[in-house]
């Protein structure tokens, strides 16, 4: 009788160890609004914010380090994983990157940190959409002034890329390339290409930027000529 008790007790004491950290279906989300950043933890581990850094505490856990950056990158991905006891995350976002660090004690507290690193979202800093354009010639009297003419409506063409995305706000990043053609100083030719719009509605966009490139004057020195703008509609 008396091996049944002991028995028992051990089996308690092992299953209140195990329960220190809260399973990961109870776990709380905690938001910071400046930072951009959203990561579950669990109900009894502390957040402290220091400056661009949070820090994840509990008993049973090791601490959790995440320290927030701005970046140039524009792409959102996430990984990570457990090395050596060692936690290492990262998580990306437009402009905006989040690095997930912890160093555990054993395997449980490995997992349960690498669990928190995972659960981390990063938002996007918010979007200031432009147009970055690029100007080839052949053939104008003065290729160098008529760059400075179409550079000079650089707010007109992000007004057109604003445009198209307040009628679709899911657009992606794109580029629209228009070419003219010039026969003895007129016109022959007009033509838009778009990329990387998929299939998103982007002739509005093209025609708009088409009609900025048509009102700005054009003066050849032969026979034929040729302009060629790149826009590249960025969002961030």
């Amino acid at each position: 009788m008396r091996t049944t008790v002991i028995g028992l007790v051990l089996v308690a004491t092992l299953a209140l160890a195990a329960a220190e950290v809260e399973p990961r279906s109870k776990w709380i989300a905690f938001d910071h609004k400046q930072l951009g950043v959203h990561v579950l933890r669990p109900p009894s581990a502390k957040v402290a914010v220091h400056g661009s850094e949070l820090t994840i505490t509990g008993k049973d856990l090791p601490t959790v380090a995440i320290a927030m950056a701005q970046t140039t990158e524009r792409l959102s991905g996430k990984s990570g994983g457990v090395k050596d006891l060692k936690v290492s995350w990262t998580i990306t976002a437009p402009r905006r990157s989040a690095t997930c660090t912890a160093v555990a004690a054993d395997q449980d507290q490995a997992t349960v940190a690498s669990q928190i690193c995972e659960s981390i979202e990063v938002t996007a800093t918010p979007r200031t959409p432009h147009a970055e354009i690029s100007v080839e010639t052949k053939g104008l009297s003065d290729g160098a002034a008529y760059e400075k003419a179409v550079r000079a409506k650089a707010h007109q063409f992000d007004a057109c890329w604003r445009t198209a995305l307040a009628k679709d706000k899911d657009m992606p990043e794109g580029e629209v390339e228009l070419r003219r053609s010039y026969d003895h100083g007129q016109p022959s030719g007009t033509s838009e290409n778009h990329r990387n719009f998929f299939d998103h509605d982007a002739k509005p966009l093209g025609a708009c930027m088409t009609d900025l490139i048509k009102a700005v004057p054009v003066k050849t020195t032969g026979d034929a000529a040729e302009i060629k703008i790149n826009v590249i509609c960025q969002l961030y």
